[in-house]
């Protein structure tokens, strides 16, 4: 490859943002922040694309010789283009579970109980699931792909992306004013997927002590969208704007002081 796919996905993002924002920055003053909602849909557009570009990169890899024998001495150079933009562990993993990753020692570990290994084995790539990483402990969002030859799944390929790290990104990509915040949760409301404040990650947001930000989180479940307001444990009044991804199924939202 000609550039680096860090080089690639920077890119990528620079376009994005003017996409997305530009029409925003038109429409009122330079001076003004923009609006909430703006920010929300330049978020998810950011997180979406950096698994889908991680997934296309992988299915690249997925299709080349050195996949199809199984060949690591040749995947590892492949693997990590993928490992600096991602932020996170790119592995091997053979039929049976057992996988190789760029930088680990994953002797003795398996893949093979993740609910994501099942879908790989059906010829499915996997984006968006999230887990405990076996060798680094680390939260993160799994991307992976299988490797298909004679329609039989003979390994795959695969990116454990760390959610803090891809919070960190957004945190300076999206360049939130000081009182304001974002985070994201899973389909089902009980797992922090993204905060601006990492050592939130994973954290079940019912677990810190408002109830009225509970109350928020099922309001949140039951519309794809829409606006919310919780008192903070510190007894601040705060404003959520949030959508839900339909490529992840997470909510993301966007959080700022109640006026």
């Amino acid at each position: 490859m000609s550039l680096t796919m860090s080089r690639l996905f920077s890119a990528f993002l620079c376009l994005l943002l003017i996409t997305v924002l530009m029409p925003a920055a038109h429409a009122a003053p330079a001076d003004l922040m923009l609006p909430a909602e703006v920010s929300l849909r330049a978020m998810i557009s950011l997180a979406e694309s950096q698994l889908t570009s991680t997934a296309q990169a992988l299915r690249v890899i997925a299709a080349s010789d050195a996949a199809g024998a199984g060949d690591w001495d040749k995947l590892a150079p492949l693997l990590a283009e993928v490992q600096p933009p991602t932020s996170g562990l790119v592995w091997f993993a053979r039929p049976d579970g057992t996988y190789r990753a760029i930088g680990a020692d994953t002797t003795g570990l398996s893949l093979k109980d993740r609910p994501y290994f099942a879908k790989l084995r059906a010829g499915e790539t996997a984006i968006g699931d999230l887990v405990t990483g076996k060798f680094t402990g680390r939260s993160s969002v799994v991307v992976a792909v299988p490797v298909m030859r004679d329609k039989q799944m003979i390994g795959a390929v695969g990116a454990s992306i760390y959610l803090d790290e891809l919070s960190r990104r957004l945190t300076n990509t999206l360049s939130l004013p000081g009182d304001w915040g974002f985070w994201g949760l899973d389909e089902s409301g009980r797992i922090t997927t993204l905060h601006i404040l990492t050592e939130r990650i994973f954290l079940d947001p019912s677990q810190v002590g408002s109830p009225s930000l509970t109350l928020a989180v099922h309001a949140m479940l039951r519309k794809p969208n829409g606006v919310a307001t919780y008192t903070w444990t510190d007894g601040k009044r705060r404003s959520i704007v949030y959508r839900h991804s339909e490529l992840l199924k997470w909510i993301f939202v966007i959080d700022g002081p109640k006026k």
